[in-house]
């Protein structure tokens, strides 16, 4: 939407733009830090609840916003016919059961080159959502705890991604296989890592290595690029993270967590103002759109995501653990 609708995105590598990465970016550290979580409390229905109260208060307070209020405001349709309408049920059961991540609505389209989107960005929650039941799967047969075993499965779907990158041997499947393994593998890095603090002390160094890796792959236009560069990503989070200089940090303690409403937000907000504003051009959508996407993303940690945080953490004193198999 800013940079003009299907123009290429700058500073990408092949197939892969900034927004590639930090999708994949957002994976490893949801690896690692739910990872982290799982190990640490060992409370099986603890962290089925805890994911569930960290995805869905921000994503129905999305749905019901967006339906109840964008939607009748610029539907084509009388808000009578808008209100009855099937496919207004059909919205928020899809999003909210991750089978379309971007259902229209009744008698709603926007004058931008995604012209019946409004939640496009959502497509990835379903991934994270199978992410935590692999989670669960790994924790119940023991292979969480076991660094080597959780190694080897990371190495082999890493490979797996690589050969599909490569070979491309199932490119029927291409459009479920490849997010799949893709995401999988970021995961699966980040929960690794978790598990590795031998690791962190050279994380910098790796990091520049595998990006000197992945930047001479894409010279030759290697599929194999992002493999290095995902890793190359993991070790840099994982560098930024270590950092203790109290400079650097200090600002950054006790802020609002606006990341997830930032993600969810900021698609229907750039929409709506592209849409209102077609005149301000992709400049306008950015400066205009941005503050008011970070204003949603506040009002959603204060009003739905941080109570259920707090609910959370009550539910969690409560909970005794649960030890997995041996």
């Amino acid at each position: 939407l800013i940079f003009g609708g299907n123009a290429a995105s700058p500073f990408g590598f092949q197939h892969m733009s900034l927004n590639y990465f930090a999708v994949n970016g957002f994976f490893i550290v949801s690896g690692f830090l739910v990872t982290d979580s799982m190990l640490k409390r060992g409370k099986l229905m603890t962290f089925i609840g805890s994911r569930l109260l960290r995805i869905y208060p921000a994503l129905i307070g999305l749905v019901i916003v967006t339906a109840c209020l964008i939607g009748p405001a610029l539907t084509s349709l009388p808000l009578q016919s808008y209100f009855t309408s099937p496919q207004l049920l059909d919205y928020a059961g899809h999003i909210l059961t991750f089978r379309d991540a971007d259902p229209p609505l009744p008698g709603v389209t926007f004058d931008t080159y995604q012209p019946q989107s409004l939640s496009i960005v959502l497509w990835t929650l379903r991934y994270e959502m199978i992410a935590y039941g692999l989670t669960v799967l790994l924790f119940l047969s023991g292979i969480l705890h076991r660094v080597g075993v959780i190694t080897l499965l990371t190495t082999l779907v890493i490979i797996a991604f690589g050969i599909e990158l490569q070979f491309g041997l199932f490119s029927d499947r291409a459009e479920a296989l490849m997010p799949l393994l893709r995401f999988a593998s970021c995961y699966l890095i980040g929960a690794v890592l978790v598990q590795s603090p031998g690791w962190r002390s050279y994380a910098a160094p790796l990091s520049l290595l595998f990006l000197l890796m992945g930047l001479t792959l894409n010279t030759v236009q290697s599929p194999l690029a992002e493999i290095a560069l995902n890793t190359a990503l993991a070790y840099g989070l994982l560098a930024m993270a270590t950092i203790t200089a109290g400079w650097i940090t200090s600002p950054f303690r006790g802020m609002d967590d606006i990341s997830y409403g930032l993600y969810i937000w900021h698609w229907p907000v750039f929409q709506l103002v592209g849409h209102l504003f077609p005149q301000g051009g992709s400049a306008g959508v950015l400066f205009l759109g941005l503050p008011l996407s970070v204003c949603l993303a506040w009002l959603s940690w204060r009003v739905a995501e941080r109570p259920a945080l707090r609910l959370k953490r009550r539910r969690t004193a409560k909970t005794p653990a649960l030890q997995p198999n041996p």
